[in-house]
């Protein structure tokens, strides 16, 4: 049986299916919510509830699990600005819980640039809770990933909501030099199941087969929406300001103002990672972004 924690809706519903599709058994462990907890569409599911503070009922929705992949990243958390609390408080007892049940796989989703030295809180919190699961005792592999995307996903599609409802002049913190290198949230899942093959702990870091400026990727996201972009940069900190203030008073507003740190930097790694470790070819950005078509999409509505 295999355990699924956490995790942003679109990276858990691909999981889950690359799952069924092999014709593994898995089980959901959520935490209670008065806005639903998202299942996957289409297939029955094991579902388990519980706090992740809860000791107890963490235990008990491992019982019989044998791998666990804990999603939780920094799309899971937002909007929330106290990532510490979900991401390494909740990390200890899941942890302590793994060990306590036999768990003999233990795959954990960081970021590409998680360091707990460094000075992006996300990226911190990222580097603590990697800290936390080297220092269990538990057969861990973390896989730090950059960007991903796919139908669903938070950072892409606010940056398409944000062109859209912006078509004049749309807004952005600077720099637009900034390099992200996108995955595809398919190719994600797939190297995370046959990961399963792979007997030994370690940190891997993957990430697409391309590294594209922020800039360029604006482009390719107006070009999908046939808007013709005109950008205004402005200073990270009145960013942040700003779009949290119209984040409140402006419903529907693109929910951008965290991710100023999320891109304050480039996050790489080898443009081969995918193929040498796992023999995946990955697919490029500009190949799988129709879902970025926003009026396309309200027009099938």
């Amino acid at each position: 049986m295999i355990l699924i924690i956490g995790g942003s809706p679109f990276i858990r519903q691909a999981l889950t299916d690359q799952l069924a599709n092999s014709g593994l058994p898995y089980r959901l462990l959520v935490q209670p919510s008065k806005k639903g907890v998202g299942l996957p569409m289409g297939q029955g599911t094991d579902l388990a509830i519980s706090s992740y503070s809860d000791l107890r009922g963490i235990r008990s929705a491992m019982q019989g699990v044998k791998v666990v992949y804990h999603l939780s990243g920094f799309e899971d958390l937002f909007p929330q600005k106290n990532l510490s609390d979900v991401d390494v408080d909740g990390l200890k007892i899941i942890t302590q819980a793994a060990t306590l049940s036999g768990v003999e796989r233990f795959f954990y989703l960081s970021s590409i640039g998680a360091d707990r030295a460094s000075g992006f809180y996300f990226l911190k919190a990222k580097g603590i809770a990697e800290a936390v699961i080297r220092e269990a005792d538990l057969n861990a592999t973390i896989i730090r990933t950059g960007q991903v995307f796919g139908d669903g996903d938070y950072f892409f599609t606010a940056l398409a909501q944000l062109i859209k409802k912006f078509r004049l002049v749309t807004p952005l913190p600077a720099d637009l030099k900034t390099i992200l290198q996108p995955l595809w949230v398919n190719d994600l899942v797939t190297a995370m199941v046959w990961a399963l093959e792979m007997q030994y702990g370690e940190t891997l870091e993957i990430s697409g087969p391309e590294q594209l400026e922020m800039l360029e990727i604006m482009e390719l996201i107006a070009r999908k929406q046939n808007i013709s972009l005109k950008l205004a940069a402005y200073n990270p900190q009145k960013y942040v300001f700003v779009t949290q203030l119209l984040e409140n008073v402006i419903r529907g507003f693109p929910p951008l103002a965290y991710w100023t740190d999320f891109i304050a930097e480039n996050r790489l790694c080898a443009l081969d990672s995918m193929p040498r470790i796992f023999g995946i070819n990955p697919v490029r950005f500009h190949n799988h972004i129709d879902y970025l078509n926003l009026s396309s999409r309200k027009r099938k509505k």
